[in-house]
């Protein structure tokens, strides 16, 4: 994603844009920085567009649609991941052991409900932090990047410290 927003700086609109679906094809979080793209740099915004859309396809066409499923689904996990933001205050509150689950130390379970509000919230985080960029007529990859990279880590159900480094090429922006 990084290289992505470099490419796109130097005006690389298609290497970018398929460096940012590249990104978002490899580790997903990245799509919360794509709105950077819309607002400085729309040829490489269609370009990671297009790319992401062709290699879901082909993802889908020769994984089938169950990597697609343990992706969303946290390979079936139902607990909060503890290190998370809620993960922690469900561990202290209500005092459960952690397991281990889908390969992370998990504890409580995450309702229906819980998943939806968090996307919700989520959703409406990442409309606030790119209007509010689209307002100030900023590029995206630096404050703003931090921010939505920011509130996807804390809205996550799952986090570990390594996630934090995902915050360091948008901060140095």
């Amino acid at each position: 994603a990084a290289w992505g927003a470099a490419w796109s700086v130097r005006t690389r609109h298609r290497a970018s844009g398929i460096a940012f679906a590249a990104a978002i094809l490899t580790k997903v979080w990245p799509v919360v920085i794509v709105p950077a793209l819309w607002l400085r740099d729309r040829r490489a915004f269609w370009w990671a567009t297009a790319t992401a859309a062709l290699g879901s396809i082909v993802w889908v066409v020769v994984g089938g649609v169950e990597g697609v499923r343990q992706v969303a689904g946290f390979r079936g996990a139902t607990g909060w991941e503890v290190e998370s933001v809620i993960g922690s205050i469900v561990w202290v509150v209500r005092d459960e052991p952690v397991r281990l689950e889908a390969g992370a130390p998990r504890v409580g379970a995450m309702s229906p409900g819980a998943s939806v509000a968090l996307a919700v919230l989520l959703v409406s985080l990442e409309v606030l932090i790119w209007t509010r960029a689209a307002m100030s007529r900023r590029d995206g990859y630096g404050g703003a990047a931090v921010a939505a990279v920011g509130a996807l880590l804390i809205c996550a159900p799952v986090f570990s410290l390594q996630y934090a480094a995902w915050l360091l090429p948008w901060a140095a922006v």
